[in-house]
């Protein structure tokens, strides 16, 4: 709260050392798991689920930027399935 009211960068403590998104202390990404990654942007999360678990089951990503499609498709999207661009009902 001393950071958020005063800007007291020295009341923040020290940072996290493990990947944001799939903290090792509270889950861990299971063998045959699916993940679904809704804005995928370049692929940068799914990489970090590859990274936990290689033997994951599958990973769909999902972008609706042209340029970062592009981008996640040049790069980690050639051994992943990507889905048309955008969600829709």
């Amino acid at each position: 709260m001393r950071w958020r009211a005063l800007g007291d960068q020295n009341a923040l403590g020290p940072p996290v050392k493990e990947e944001s998104y799939f903290l090792e202390s509270l889950y861990r990404i299971e063998d045959r798991e699916v993940f679904v990654d809704c804005g995928a942007y370049t692929g940068d999360t799914a990489e970090q689920v590859i990274r936990r678990n290689p033997a994951f089951s599958r990973i769909v990503a999902i972008e609706a930027d042209p340029e970062n499609s592009t981008v996640l498709r040049s790069g980690l999207a050639r051994s992943i399935p990507l889905s048309p661009p955008g969600l829709a009902r």
